[in-house]
């Protein structure tokens, strides 16, 4: 009796074996826009993961409870020659100046902010546009081979606004506080859909 069940067993085996088919391995979706949400580095920070913007050829941090920046929302994608290039766009306007300008910190230390020819103020050659990467969802630049991440923002005399910028130690700022910018949005800040 044993051999009939080992011989059914393994004619079932066999059976399923010709007919099953494989799973077709599917790759996880990426999406190739993101933004950029800035997160103070003290738990009583009033930075708390709110979006960067443009306004005037410059990133700044916007609480959307007090200050309404939402036509001047950013959105990123990687540059299509250079990857660790961030190219940016408006969010829910297709019809800006400076669309497509990129993304910039200043060589070595001060506002950081976009570039894009012909209508900034900024001198390219100042400028590091290139570099920038994720670890994980944390925005760092790479600098010879090394990663930092040396946001800083600062507050402005507008009540939820904040001016971003880099390397606060070498640019003197005292009145820094030092953040750290991710591409994912905490879900208690209310942002438009990419």
């Amino acid at each position: 009796m044993s051999k009939l069940i080992t011989a059914i067993a393994a004619v079932s085996a066999a059976i399923v074996g010709v007919t099953a088919r494989p799973s077709v391995l599917q790759s996880r979706a990426t999406s190739s826009n993101f933004s950029l949400f800035a997160y103070g580095s003290d738990t009583d920070s009033a930075i708390g993961g709110y979006p960067i913007f443009y306004n005037e050829g410059f990133a700044y941090i916007a609480n959307p409870a007090k200050v309404n920046y939402t036509d001047k929302y950013v959105v990123f994608s990687k540059g299509t020659d250079d990857t660790t290039q961030w190219v940016a766009s408006p969010l829910t306007t297709s019809n800006a100046t400076w669309t497509e300008s990129l993304f910039y910190v200043p060589s070595p230390y001060g506002p950081t902010g976009f570039y894009k020819s012909g209508i900034s103020n900024a001198t390219e050659s100042s400028l590091v546009t290139s570099g920038f990467t994720f670890y994980g969802t944390t925005a760092m630049l790479k600098i010879d081979g090394s990663l930092y991440t040396e946001w800083y923002a600062v507050e402005t005399s507008v009540d939820g606004l904040w001016s971003v910028g880099w390397n606060a130690t070498g640019a003197g700022v005292t009145d820094a506080e030092l953040i750290t910018v991710r591409k994912v949005n905490p879900p208690n800040v209310e942002y438009p859909d990419e």
